[in-house]
């Protein structure tokens, strides 16, 4: 699913089941949306629908990279042993090129990263301790640490796939 052509996460969640999680906060909140505008309201729960999709987005990623941290092939037992091996030594080099870039990142940095895969961008920014500023001052940051790993990673991989063709 794409949000305002940008694509989120590792799959996007289902948008009836956001709205009604909206719905039902809503609800519970009846009483003091009392006396309001239906402007005010609609607003309210436009950003509660965003925030929501953002939150089952960055959640369902750190599920995806949990489980394919613990996986050791990317094939099953029925390809033959060369494409097995291709795999490995491909995975054996990505993590090689990964490993070498986060050594880039200073101690600070490595941190907030590692803890934004546990945690949202903004809980990670709480718990270590990082001066109050707004969820999207600590996604910002996120992104900005995940685009050096890939600037530091592109080239170790194009020097790979050369070596290999």
């Amino acid at each position: 699913m794409l949000l305002g052509q940008r694509s989120y996460g590792a799959g996007a969640p289902d948008a009836d089941d956001l709205t009604q999680q909206v719905l039902l906060k809503l609800k519970t909140q009846e009483a003091v949306w009392d006396g309001r505008s239906d402007d005010d309201l609609l607003a309210y729960a436009r950003r509660a629908l965003h925030n929501l999709y953002i939150d089952k987005c960055h959640r369902k990623r750190r599920e995806w990279l949990r489980r394919d941290a613990t996986q050791d092939d990317v094939f099953d037992d029925d390809h033959n042993p060369e494409d097995l091996a291709i795999a490995r030594e491909e995975r054996r080099r990505q993590r090689e090129a990964l490993s070498d870039a986060v050594q880039l990142l200073d101690a600070q940095e490595r941190e907030f990263l590692l803890a934004t895969l546990r945690m949202s961008a903004a809980e990670a920014q709480r718990t270590l301790g990082y001066p109050p500023g707004s969820p999207t001052n600590a996604a910002h940051k996120r992104t900005h640490l995940l685009k050096k790993l890939r600037q530091a990673v592109a080239p170790k991989m194009a020097d790979g796939a050369e070596e290999a063709s």
